[in-house]
């Protein structure tokens, strides 16, 4: 079955300005496309930025301790927890 093409109602418009709305339109839609993916992108660093905060707050706050033992079990590297919240990320996408 040969699929129709759409029809549009051009109303009064000229052949040419008809065009111009067209091409308006098609401009309009790669816009979105562009912001929609842009949104994306800063969705995922915003995430990251908010992971960072919150590895960083934990890190900054106190712990007092008692033995050098138990001072080494808050002492773990600002990346290496930067990346296990990368990768439960990536998991739970």
């Amino acid at each position: 079955m040969q699929q129709q093409e759409p029809k549009i109602i051009a109303g009064d418009l000229s052949n040419e300005e008809l065009l111009q709305w067209m091409q308006g339109k098609i401009q309009s839609a790669q816009q979105l496309k562009e912001a929609l993916s842009l949104k994306d992108h800063h969705q995922k660093a915003l995430e990251e930025v908010n992971d960072r905060i919150e590895m960083l707050t934990s890190l900054a706050a106190l712990e007092l301790s008692y033995t050098a033992q138990e001072s080494r079990q808050y002492g773990k590297d600002v990346a290496e927890l930067l990346d296990q919240k990368r990768l439960e990320r990536t998991k739970r996408d």
